[in-house]
């Protein structure tokens, strides 16, 4: 006598290939949890550390610039959370890893765009280690050091726009820069320095209305014053009506003009690859 097992018909559904991608770094971020937190609590000590600084400045200041105590508290809060939610350094180190040890030759054959699937796999972590990372700092700031919520809804919005278009130019500057390690092993040097200016010229570390003249303007004509500076002038109201559009507008230029660099740099880059490893 046959008997036969009866399985309920099942149907997979495709899913984009960079949907999936993004699902396996979210993932792997939550497979090492303690990595997380050690980060997570790493960054807050240093956002611990410029709070006293700049509390020490406006004990003695009532206003620096634009900036009253009051503000400055939010700059540097929003700034960390920012800064979480735009994370996306790691995809430098994914780069390297592949260049070394011959991964990338799988990366190329794979049927995928290269600049593409590293857009997924770091916006998989920015889910989990930004929104969550993000979220217990805004908590935290709101209940505990009473920053300033947006000065209207509108300006909010257009926050949470502004952020995310900071993201996808930091991640873009970071891949150009990632990019560069198929000329050089010595990749060190270059995460270094590209750490030192995004955080500088960002607006990261302080506000680019501090900065002296010819350095502001500097600033204003690189791409990296997108990242930061650019939302949280929007949420504080720095930046108001048409200034904002302008603003976003800007951001969107970055974007376009980044991307376009980033997909030109990738055929030289596989003339120059040599395989290190595998």
């Amino acid at each position: 006598m046959r008997t036969e097992l009866a399985f309920p018909a099942i149907r997979i559904r495709p899913r984009s290939k960079y949907a999936m991608l993004a699902n396996m770094a979210m993932q792997r971020v939550l497979i090492y949890r303690r990595s997380l937190i050690t980060n997570f609590t790493a960054n807050l000590v240093w956002v611990a550390v410029f709070y006293f600084l700049w509390q020490a400045v406006f004990a003695v200041n009532a206003r620096v610039g634009s900036f009253d105590w009051g503000m400055m508290r939010t700059y540097l809060i929003l700034a960390y959370a920012s800064n979480m939610l735009l994370i996306g350094s790691n995809s430098i180190y994914r780069t390297v890893a592949a260049i070394r040890f011959g991964d990338i030759g799988l990366e190329i054959c794979r049927p995928y765009n290269f600049l593409l699937a590293q857009l997924s796999m770091t916006f998989g972590p920015m889910l989990i280690e930004g929104l969550v990372g993000a979220g217990v700092v805004m908590t935290l700031g709101v209940l505990l050091l009473h920053i300033q919520l947006p000065v209207s809804l509108l300006a909010g919005l257009f926050y949470v726009l502004s952020v995310f278009l900071g993201f996808l130019v930091r991640f873009l500057i970071v891949y150009i820069v990632s990019l560069l390690c198929f000329w050089t092993i010595n990749f060190m040097g270059l995460t270094w320095a590209h750490t030192a200016i995004t955080n500088l010229f960002s607006g990261g570390l302080i506000p680019l209305e501090f900065f002296p003249g010819w350095l502001r303007t500097l600033a204003a004509v690189l791409p990296f014053q997108a990242i930061v500076n650019t939302p949280l002038l929007i949420y504080l109201g720095l930046i108001q009506g048409w200034g904002i559009a302008l603003a976003i507008g800007l951001q969107a230029v970055w974007i376009i003009i980044l991307w376009v660099v980033g997909t030109l740099m990738w055929g030289p880059c596989l003339r120059a690859l040599e395989i290190q490893g595998g």
